[in-house]
């Protein structure tokens, strides 16, 4: 975890320029990682991408997305480990095929999906979380919406998953898609029950605080918007008028979850 004096400095860059440096000398071309979902646009941004079917649910970090970043072009890949096609050419060995072939796995990511694509399977998912009282995105035009999911990332969850983890210093809010999570307190306590149409991960957003509780996804699939912090707080800053409509809708939003749990 970066100390909250380096976080927005240089060291990222110089962390990877670094592991280049040491790794070349040594004929590394393929590198695996993992990241956490609010850093998955800063990774693809620099050449990486997601792969894998299942994400990593860990103690420590909390929930990682695998990534893998190719080192060299390619084709000079082609014939490593003697992998060959069915014509006995050169071919990639199959466990980078296989990588190459997921499409994200379960990931969808508008920096990795043409545009248009990317929306589209977020306008069949919002139109179930439209039916909600209140939804993240209500009464924003399809324009104002596109701007609000830039950067943006769907990410396919699967029962158990820990998607936040209670002390985490992520800021990134979700919107639910598809499926239910609970929100549980650090003794397992379940406080809460979120469908298609809810958020969460916006008190720490809105307070600048630590994450408060555990969500975990409790049915197969559950899909999550993740929104970039970073995209919202430069909304914020330069186009106010769209930010103060989704900062609106989540305070309604908190309110209703508020009466839910306290009628009274």
């Amino acid at each position: 975890m970066v100390r909250p004096e380096l976080r927005g400095t240089s060291l990222l860059e110089e962390l990877i320029e670094f592991a280049k440096t040491e790794l070349e000398p040594l004929g590394v071309r393929v590198a695996f990682g993992a990241c956490e979902p609010h850093l998955l646009p800063l990774y693809i941004a620099r050449g990486q991408r997601p792969y894998a079917d299942r994400n990593i649910n860990t103690p420590e970090a909390g929930y990682l997305i695998p990534l893998v970043e190719f080192h060299e072009d390619l084709d000079s890949l082609l014939g490593v480990g003697g992998a060959v096609d069915d014509d006995g050419r050169p071919a990639l060995p199959p466990i980078l095929q296989r990588v190459l072939d997921s499409d994200g796995g379960a990931v969808t990511s508008n920096l990795l999906t043409a545009r248009e694509e990317y929306l589209d399977e977020l306008r069949d998912a919002f139109e179930q979380v439209e039916r909600e009282e209140v939804s993240a995105f209500a009464g924003l035009t399809e324009e104002e919406t596109r701007r609000c999911v830039e950067r943006s990332n769907i990410i396919e969850c699967r029962a158990g998953d820990r998607v936040l983890k209670q002390g985490g210093v992520a800021r990134n809010m979700f919107v639910v898609l598809e499926g239910v999570l609970e929100a549980r307190s650090d003794g397992g306590e379940i406080l809460g029950v979120l469908s298609a149409g809810d958020t969460f991960g916006e008190v720490a957003f809105l307070l600048e605080q630590p994450r408060s509780l555990d969500v975990v996804a409790v049915t197969d699939p559950t899909r999550v918007l993740s929104l970039s912090e970073g995209t919202v707080r430069r909304m914020i800053a330069e186009d106010p008028v769209v930010a103060a409509k989704l900062l609106l809708n989540l305070s309604k939003m908190l309110c209703y979850r508020l009466l839910r749990t306290n009628p009274a």
